[in-house]
């Protein structure tokens, strides 16, 4: 049995919204496990596929669908944490630990 016809028998029936649906999907496209056999898919080869994304957000996100996906536990498939953006008011220099006397009256850490 492929990957896309588990996903049609299993994953499809549970209460997910549509849009988190189409979202599973793109992400087991992207991971390249959609015309893989779903017996060949493990936790390993899925955690090499996910470490591979470079950003750590959309690595977040995708560890969670394949969690939920294939019913692996957090030792499988470990938690990965997002990184948040910190926004520079326009016209301030960045932040550096060095350079605090860079930001002017008007911009604020």
């Amino acid at each position: 049995m492929l990957v896309k016809e588990y996903f049609e028998l299993e994953v499809s029936n549970k209460p997910y919204k549509y849009q988190t649906k189409l979202n599973m999907v793109r992400c087991l496209k992207k991971l390249d496990l959609w015309e893989m056999e779903y017996e060949s898919v493990t936790p390993a080869l899925c955690w090499e596929r996910i470490d591979g994304i470079i950003n750590q957000n959309v690595k977040r996100v995708y560890a969670g669908y394949v969690r939920n996906i294939f019913n692996y536990g957090r030792n499988q498939i470990p938690v990965v944490m997002g990184e948040s953006k910190v926004s520079v008011p326009k016209g301030c220099k960045k932040w550096t630990n060095a350079s605090l006397q860079d930001f002017s009256l008007p911009c604020y850490i």
